[in-house]
């Protein structure tokens, strides 16, 4: 299991150096709406759902339940003051574009 975990944080270095070059201001306009309120496994979970990864697919990536993704989907929505109808991927998309929004 500790295998696993370092394994997955190694990925996850991956993901984010290639999201520092590509979009920079990705995870500081996340941590700007949160009111730096996001952990670095939120920031995570806002990387894969930016890449539009599943909720099967992160589980899998994460070696937890689907179950618990949907869980830290919707602490990530009330982190980022977002009502129930508002779209959280489509939310992180729209920070994640090249765009300032």
């Amino acid at each position: 299991m500790i295998s696993k975990s370092h394994e997955v944080d190694k990925s996850y270095n991956e993901i984010k150096t290639k999201f520092a070059e590509i979009r920079p201001e990705f995870i500081a306009r996340l941590q700007q709406k949160a009111e730096n309120k996001l952990t670095r496994l939120d920031l995570k979970y806002c990387s894969y759902i930016l890449m539009e990864l599943t909720n099967k697919e992160m589980a899998s990536k994460l070696n937890v339940a689907p179950k618990s993704i949907r869980m830290a989907r919707y602490r990530l929505k009330q982190k980022l003051n977002l009502q129930k109808d508002e779209n959280l991927d489509k939310f992180i998309n729209n920070l994640g574009s090249n765009k300032v929004k």
